[in-house]
């Protein structure tokens, strides 16, 4: 029986406020041991000029859900929580990281809802005062065995340029090799309702179900853009192909009418790999760009790990950076010249 837990109490929710702005996230289990689970929830908003998601709420989809205090940045103005880490001058990361027990097999579907999300959506009409909805399906059965949701070395916040096609791929892996399949969603406000008027961006916007790639040519008109992709996870049983859990991840596109050649396409120019990694990852500039650029490696904490000029590049715009040291975990790495700064995500594991 599917597991769906809709009453969140007011008691919870009272502790969130009317202001956060949400621009994207998504809900991650990794399985531990039997039937206990990691859960990370992952947000990302406006950077509030008063933050108000030292908290927030989740349901595990067995009839319980919790008030977590955020994981991630240092400890300050919402200790004991955490207060979250920048990525970039308009972006918060904000993680919750939780420990679950399921009674036994079952369907378990993850919940989440915000209060407000960000102004100005172009393909959600008074965006800013509808609730956004987060969730996430795990399978606990007999055939399937253990397993953990893909994880992604691309955030879900993207910046492109106007009159210029674009290719948007989320950097899926599964650690469990389950087939993985893709598809665009509507977002949506609660379990099945989808944001009144919301439309998916148009024209020519798809989405290639196998292997995740978001293509765009040419969107015209500049603005933010919000929309969902579902990650579906496949496993054989008997020769025949069972999903075994999903992910619906709430994605920001943000278009902006740049003004120089590449202004935003610097992102789709650099490549990480391998992600997720364990030793070394080889960080290659696909193309030319301006000299006088810094890469920077953070920690979840927002602590400065290491800080590298553009001559550790070499003439083919290639560098490798040996993370064997490091704790296993999510890092990011920014890459910023005069005009740019770029925001990739690294799991070490």
């Amino acid at each position: 029986m599917l597991k769906y837990f809709f009453a969140i109490t007011f008691s919870l929710f009272s502790l969130k406020f009317h202001a956060q702005h949400f621009k994207a996230g998504d809900i991650l289990f990794k399985w531990l041991s039997g039937n206990t689970y990691e859960i990370t929830m992952e947000l990302y908003s406006n950077i509030p000029t008063q933050d108000k998601w030292c908290y927030d709420s989740l349901c595990f989809g067995d009839g319980s859900n919790v008030l977590m205090p955020r994981t991630n940045g240092s400890l300050g103005a919402c200790s004991p929580a955490h207060d979250g880490v920048s990525i970039s001058p308009t972006i918060k990361y904000s993680e919750y990281k939780i420990t679950h027990t399921y009674p036994g097999p079952g369907t378990y579907a993850f919940c989440h809802r915000e209060w407000n999300r960000e102004s100005g959506v172009i393909n959600i009409p008074n965006s800013v005062n509808q609730k956004a909805y987060l969730n996430a399906e795990l399978k606990i059965n007999t055939f399937s065995g253990a397993n953990s949701n893909p994880t992604f070395s691309n955030i879900p916040v993207y910046y492109a340029c106007n009159n210029t096609p674009l290719t948007y791929n989320l950097g899926a892996s599964d650690i469990n090799n389950d087939s993985l399949s893709f598809k665009l969603e509507l977002s949506k406000m609660a379990v099945g309702v989808i944001v009144p008027g919301a439309t998916l961006p148009i024209p020519n916007f798809s989405i290639n179900n196998l292997t995740g790639d978001i293509s765009w040519n040419n969107p015209q008109m500049a603005g933010t853009y919000n929309f969902v992709i579902k990650i579906e996870e496949w496993r054989n049983s008997g020769g025949i192909p069972k999903q075994v859990g999903f992910v619906e991840r709430e994605t920001q596109f943000i278009i902006e009418a740049c003004t120089g050649i590449d202004d935003r396409n610097f992102d789709n120019r650099i490549s990480i790999v391998p992600n997720p990694t364990n030793d070394k990852i080889e960080i290659t500039i696909k193309s030319a760009i301006s000299d006088n650029f810094t890469l920077t490696i953070t920690d979840i904490t927002g602590r400065i790990i290491e800080t590298y000029s553009d001559k550790l590049f070499n003439d083919s715009g290639t560098t490798l950076i040996d993370m064997s040291g490091l704790a296993n975990g999510v890092y990011f790495i920014q890459l910023q010249n005069n005009s740019q700064l770029i925001t990739k995500k690294i799991i070490k594991q």
